[in-house]
């Protein structure tokens, strides 16, 4: 065990090299030091290492890639948030073992070779939020025993489909993609506290009805403008907290009978992606334009 976290340890534009580490060593944490722009090779690690903690809280941080076929293959916890680590990564060749991975805040782009039902069965936190990922997500074929699952702020998309999270699921943050459809909150699993789909390209008409009653959840809606629906007024304002700022969903002024919040057709919406963009208005614009003094000349 190796613990050298939040200290003073500094490097600038070298290498930190953890090649010669005891065979035999299983944790090692160097969080919270100032590593700038310095390299790290994570391919010949200590074979028996189960923990890796190389957190980054200041400008700058350690680069290279990561080669998931080449961690330990007893590694159960993974931290590489905050620095500037790129490239692709394959999920699927992680560590059968691994349970945490921490990806945030680095400089990783496609999921090459990645295939969701194949993540590692043990998998219960992970976090690749503020990176450059993109691709589609298949959340249906996840780990029973993911827990938390933070997507935000990369590129993902194609469709959401929230009909068969992990039943142990407690936060699931999608802020800042490009998933589409209408979110399906039927069969949401009881232990799901936090759902954030913030800024997406959500669309329709969302049945709140369709949500469990015994549940408490933070919903996290808004900036998707073509979503729309009714806010039962029935529901226990303790139980959910709905953000819809930037969307057609309003809130019932009094109690119904309805048992859908989907009877009346939703408002049309126009949304910034349904408009041509400026280049495009542009041209148009000159085009209008060009075809008016034509016109006229030819009428003198």
């Amino acid at each position: 065990f190796l613990n050298l976290s939040r200290n003073k340890l500094t490097l600038y534009n070298t290498t930190l090299d953890l090649t010669r580490l005891p065979s035999t060593l299983q944790h090692l944490d160097l969080g919270g030091n100032k590593f700038d722009e310095t390299f790290v090779d994570l391919t010949k690690l200590p074979a028996g290492l189960r923990s890796l903690n190389l957190y980054n809280g200041y400008e700058g941080g350690l680069k290279g890639t990561l080669d998931m076929a080449a961690l330990p293959p007893q590694l159960e916890e993974l931290i590489l948030r905050g620095n500037l680590f790129s490239g692709p990564v394959n999920l699927s060749a992680a560590p059968k073992t691994l349970r945490i991975l921490n990806l945030e805040w680095n400089q990783f782009t496609a999921m090459d070779g990645t295939q969701w039902n194949e993540l590692p069965p043990r998998l219960e936190f992970m976090d690749l939020s503020d990176n450059k990922f993109h691709g589609d997500v298949q959340f249906t074929s996840l780990p029973s025993t993911l827990q938390f699952l933070d997507l935000s702020s990369n590129e993902f998309a194609g469709a959401l489909d929230l009909t068969r999270l992990p039943p142990l699921m407690q936060t699931l943050d999608l802020t800042e993609n490009n998933f589409k459809g209408t979110p399906d909150l039927s069969s949401l699993p009881p232990t799901l506290g936090q759902l954030y789909l913030r800024k997406n390209q959500l669309r329709g008409c969302v049945e709140f009805y369709d949500l469990p009653q015994e549940s408490e959840l933070s919903l996290d809606l808004a900036n998707n403008c073509g979503l729309s629906g009714v806010i039962p007024k029935r529901f226990p304002p303790r139980k959910y907290t709905v953000s819809r700022s930037g969307t057609a969903i309003t809130i019932a002024t009094k109690p119904t009978t309805a048992n859908s919040s989907c009877e009346d057709p939703p408002p049309a919406t126009i949304c910034a992606g349904d408009l041509p963009s400026s280049s495009t208005r542009s041209a148009i614009h000159i085009g209008v334009v060009v075809l008016c003094v034509t016109f006229f000349s030819c009428m003198l």
